[in-house]
């Protein structure tokens, strides 16, 4: 615990020093590359203040801790326009121009709404990532394209700080910046397992102000040179950068499951409010003074109390409280099927995809016995594994196992079979046919000695840690007690593309197709 306590506050510290360099380096490097102010303000000191979370979030989603990365996000995001905000406030009186409201106010808004919308489902994908990537430069152009129109005389460079110098200092400064982000990020891992917190809470409430220190020291920096346009720019411009820029670094590096219900809830629900709030109670008289300050102070410390109350983590969901049930209702001529799930993560559940791809409807019964309606969210024919959207169910992210040559095992959570001893007896590629059609392909999986029967498709393969193997795809037969398992790895892949829109049922060809 010490050993990750010193490298998140070691790191912290120098993410501080290094961040600070980074930003004046780029701002001093800006003027001197005679950018406009408007760059200077929205883009160059929002990109450069919001590198420490892009990198710190990144680094933890590429570790598979989408909790920690999104709650960095989200804590940043309240931080800026509550705890700086308020910060600048009380120091000095901010007037707030028209054009604000327009430009960086509005961006900033709809740039938290559409993160949020990601975050919500408690899955991040690829795609998302790529979508919000795409928003970050479409937000940059809009800043530049309309801040020309404002553009001011731009404020001569010292004649001793020199280009060279300069570019040498943002080097330094990046550097030590990733350096640090990746301390920070190994020490507030340890920190959340040693405490029994969240990865999320530690990302909201510790890394988020570590990460947010660059936007602090600027601010007070700006205030003291009463250059308040440029912390209004500075501290919407980097929310942006962070929900777009860092949110679609998350997706594109790490894209998986959450695992965290009270960040994906009150956590967005709470970023929302404040960047909301923050935006009407600058509206309200054009300006942030003293009294908005102390406003906005008690917004962000009634957040940390808040969302501190779900901050504990929920134990680990053993492979019995993980088994589901489904059974669906017949598309076109196929008949009604019975198999079995593994709840990975969120409300996501895993099967195999010739269980539910003749399915009109999908229900899954969890061990609580209450069943719920389900949607495919995703369906992979080569793989024969699927995706099951449940609402309601709210699991913590499944273990993938390590590969396993042979040894002994469970097969858990079978709709036929329950719960049953497996030998594995070797790891093997495995040729089939494409579910629904002739192509075949291969895909790594497991050779296991069990008994099981029809309606145990699906059921989850454990090792003796309780760590997810692989999920069943061929039961046993009378007279061979052989089972084949698609492993954990194929499993991955198939959560790392994540949902797509959902599926119906195609009565014609009897079959689900995805919804366009």
């Amino acid at each position: 615990m010490v050993t990750d306590l010193v490298a998140c506050l070691g790191g912290m510290a120098i993410l501080v020093v290094a961040a600070d360099h980074f930003v004046l380096g780029s701002a001093r490097l800006a003027r001197a590359l005679s950018m406009s102010p408007v760059v200077i303000g929205a883009v160059v000191l929002g990109f450069g203040t919001s590198a420490p979370e892009m990198l710190v979030s990144a680094i933890a989603a590429s570790r598979g801790n989408l909790a920690l990365g999104v709650g960095n996000v989200v804590g940043s995001n309240v931080a800026n326009l509550s705890l700086v905000a308020a910060v600048a406030a009380l120091l000095t009186r901010m007037p707030i121009a028209p054009s604000v409201f327009r430009r960086e106010a509005l961006l900033s808004v709809v740039a938290a709404v559409a993160f949020a919308l990601v975050v919500t489902g408690g899955y991040v994908s690829r795609l998302e990532g790529l979508i919000l990537a795409l928003g970050i430069v479409a937000s940059i152009v809009a800043l530049v394209i309309t801040g020309r129109q404002e553009d001011r005389d731009d404020e001569p460079i010292d004649e001793e700080h020199s280009t060279g110098f300069e570019t040498l200092r943002v080097t330094v400064g990046l550097t030590g910046t990733v350096l640090a982000a990746h301390f920070v990020v190994t020490g507030a891992t340890g920190l959340a397992g040693h405490w029994g917190l969240t990865g999320g809470f530690i990302g909201f409430s510790l890394v988020a102000l570590g990460t947010s220190l660059p936007e602090l020291v600027t601010t007070v920096a700006c205030a003291r040179r009463g250059e308040t346009d440029l912390i209004v720019g500075n501290l919407l411009g980097s929310n942006v950068f962070n929900s777009l820029a860092v949110g679609g670094a998350i997706g594109l590096v790490g894209p998986g499951v959450i695992g965290d219900s009270h960040l994906e809830g009150k956590g967005i629900a709470l970023m929302l409010v404040v960047g909301v709030g923050a935006v009407a109670l600058a509206r309200w008289g054009h300006y942030l003074g003293r009294v908005d300050g102390v406003i906005l102070l008690g917004l962000y410390v009634s957040a940390m109390v808040i969302l501190g109350a779900g901050g504990r983590q929920d134990e680990s969901a053993s492979p019995n409280e993980r088994s589901v049930s489904i059974r669906t209702t017949g598309c076109g001529h196929v008949s009604k099927t019975r198999g079995s799930g593994v709840a990975v993560g969120g409300d996501l559940v895993v099967t195999v995809a010739h269980v539910v791809v003749g399915a009109s409807t999908v229900h899954a019964t969890t061990p609580d016995n209450v069943e719920r309606p389900g949607s495919i969210v995703a369906l992979d024919a080569r793989r024969d594994l699927a995706l099951i959207s449940v609402p309601g169910l709210d699991a913590p992210p499944v273990v993938m196992a390590d590969d396993s040559t042979a040894g002994s095992g469970l097969i858990v959570g079978g709709a036929r079979s329950g719960t049953v001893e497996a030998d594995i007896r070797r790891r093997v590629p495995v040729v089939i046919e494409e579910i629904g059609g002739e192509d075949r392909y291969q895909r790594d999986g497991y050779e296991v000695g069990a008994v099981t029967g029809r309606g145990d498709s699906g059921a989850g393969l454990y090792n003796d840690e309780g760590s997810l193997l692989g999920v069943v795809f061929a039961t046993a037969s009378d007279d061979d007690l052989t089972t084949w398992v698609t492993a954990s790895t194929e499993i991955e892949e198939v959560l790392t593309v994540g949902r797509g829109p959902d599926y119906h049922c195609d009565e014609v060809a009897s079959r689900v197709v995805r919804t366009d």
